[in-house]
């Protein structure tokens, strides 16, 4: 998941951590910042609850690293794609005084 900077908390993620006691929602935030950073999934074998949150959340985790990928890729494409058409105006220009100078 390498890159990202951020992750979308989504609303319904709410309920889940409104079952949680403080310290749990602290444990599965740091994880999920950790999980998004390096992808590695957290341990969460001492506590049921949380491996449960953090299974339901890990989908959303998911769902928006495939959506950043994408979004990615097409601006990367779209600025390519603005850099031929600006290189080819900036030639035309070239062209056009050339010829007017003749």
């Amino acid at each position: 998941m390498s890159g990202k900077t951020s992750f979308v908390m989504h609303i319904r993620h709410l309920d889940v951590f409104a079952d949680l006691p403080g310290d749990d929602v602290k444990r599965l935030m740091l994880a999920m910042g950790e999980y998004v950073e390096s992808g590695i999934i957290p341990d969460f074998s001492d506590n049921p609850e949380l491996k449960m949150a953090f299974k339901f959340v890990r989908a959303d985790l998911d769902r928006e690293a495939v959506k950043w990928e994408q979004t990615k890729k097409s601006r990367i494409e779209a600025g390519r794609k603005g850099g031929i058409a600006s290189a080819e105006r900036r030639e035309q220009n070239k062209q056009t005084k050339l010829n007017e100078q003749d």
